[in-house]
């Protein structure tokens, strides 16, 4: 798939770094690396707990679904959120939220200790 983003790497990461700072709320969605095997549980009660709102308002389940959930098209939806991918290997977004999106090629622990 084409990297619809604009920018090289450096500038997707300066520009994910302003948008974390001046974000009102950050929603993460993530697949790869949440282990059951690292003892985390993806419901009950911690997810009760602490994902109780988008859980109410999404029809989030539990972690691991939310994962899949369809955060692009939240983007679409709202005109002040930006989409940020992460991802090793591919990092993608949809054209129709190319102007307010972030593309990485990466693992994410890298770039993040980039900040």
């Amino acid at each position: 798939m084409k990297n619809l983003c604009k920018g090289n790497k450096e500038e997707q990461i300066s520009r994910l770094k302003t948008e974390i700072k001046e974000a009102d709320a950050i929603v993460i969605g993530a697949g790869a690396g949440l282990s059951t095997s690292a003892g985390l549980t993806y419901s009950g009660e911690r997810f009760e707990k602490y994902f109780y709102d988008f859980a109410k308002r999404f029809g989030i389940r539990d972690m691991y679904s939310g994962g899949f959930y369809p955060f692009w098209q939240m983007t679409l939806a709202n005109e002040k959120a930006v989409y940020a991918c992460l991802n090793y290997g591919e990092a993608f977004c949809p054209e129709e939220i190319a102007d307010r999106s972030i593309c990485i090629d990466g693992d994410i622990a890298t770039i993040l200790q980039e900040f």
